[in-house]
């Protein structure tokens, strides 16, 4: 006797569903501590963000540097204004 199989998603299926649910979350505040501050030659910054729970890896593109007066360092505890995306590539969001 054959065995009916539920559909299985890809990968990317699953990415794709994630990101479409996360992309509507484009003007929202987020509190927490940076931490693993990076700035590599793109000239764009990356980092994490946690609270005692959790964490989120974030990045500030180049082109949004200059609107800033104020980059952020490891161990400051910051309000960020932005928008959640899912960087499918890598599969995690930020």
């Amino acid at each position: 006797m054959l065995q009916q199989h539920k559909k299985a998603y890809t990968v990317s299926e699953i990415t794709n569903v994630v990101k479409m649910a996360l992309q509507s979350l484009t003007d929202i505040w987020v509190e927490g501590e940076i931490s693993n501050f990076s700035r590599p030659t793109s000239g764009h910054i990356y980092f994490t963000l946690k609270d005692r729970l959790s964490q989120i890896k974030g990045v500030i593109f180049r082109s949004d540097l200059m609107y800033m007066r104020y980059v952020p360092k490891n161990g400051d505890k910051v309000f960020l204004h932005g928008r959640i995306d899912v960087y499918t590539r890598g599969g995690y969001h930020q």
